[in-house]
């Protein structure tokens, strides 16, 4: 399906591994479903079909449109026996912007590890597709997405890169995870905490789903066994 030279990276064995899992017979039969109840996707037989669609940006005017199919993906009533296929197609939509910015970064950050900003990229994207920001958008949603993952993860691998140097300077290893529960205690300390308002149970409910996502991810990123 893509059409980028393949590789070796996290990102690309991420995207064969999901395309296994909606090739399977469960999730072929629970798009299916999905697609004859909605006057969006009802033309597309397969999630390979409509993703191949929304590849497609060089075609003007097609229909439906990218924001017409991204809304209708992004529809928090979708059943949620449906949301782990829906999340593993919108992955696969932007792993092009994933993978290209990814390579951006190596390039320009040689001091972080590939699997390092892949991890990250995919959990921007993820967090990001369950955010009110998101859902409130009705237009130019490919572009909002692609634009909040790069410079998310231009300002994530500025920052690293700066804390990787002075940790370089000081005499100690670079360890991101370590690094990162540093960086909390700082929050942690202010109280800040105190005025964060409760989640309410929606949105708790979202915070679950996307944590059981990058979850996910993180197993299908693992490499496979010798």
């Amino acid at each position: 399906m893509s059409e980028r030279p393949s590789c070796d990276c996290l990102i690309c064995r991420l995207e064969m591994n999901l395309m296994l899992e909606l090739g399977a017979d469960g999730n072929r039969e629970r798009f299916g479903e999905l697609a004859r109840s909605s006057a969006v996707l009802f033309g597309f037989a397969t999630s390979t079909d409509l993703i191949e669609h929304l590849h497609s940006t060089e075609i003007e005017y097609r229909q439906p449109s990218s924001d017409d199919v991204l809304v209708e993906l992004l529809r928090p009533a979708i059943d949620p026996r449906l949301r782990q296929l829906w999340n593993g197609i919108l992955l696969l939509v932007f792993i092009p912007t994933i993978h290209r910015t990814m390579r951006q970064l190596s390039a320009i950050f040689p001091s972080l590890a590939r699997d390092d900003i892949a991890q990250h990229l995919t959990t921007v994207l993820l967090e990001f597709l369950t955010s009110g920001e998101l859902r409130s958008r009705r237009s130019h949603l490919a572009f909002t997405i692609a634009r909040k993952i790069r410079r998310s993860a231009f300002r994530w691998a500025i920052r690293e890169s700066h804390m990787a140097l002075e940790e370089e300077q000081d005499g100690r290893a670079y360890d991101p995870a370590q690094r990162e529960a540093r960086a909390r205690i700082p929050a942690q300390r202010s109280g800040r905490s105190r005025s964060v308002p409760a989640v309410n149970p929606p949105s708790r409910r979202i915070l679950t789903v996307a944590r059981h996502e990058r979850l996910r991810v993180r197993r299908l990123l693992k490499p496979a066994p010798p």
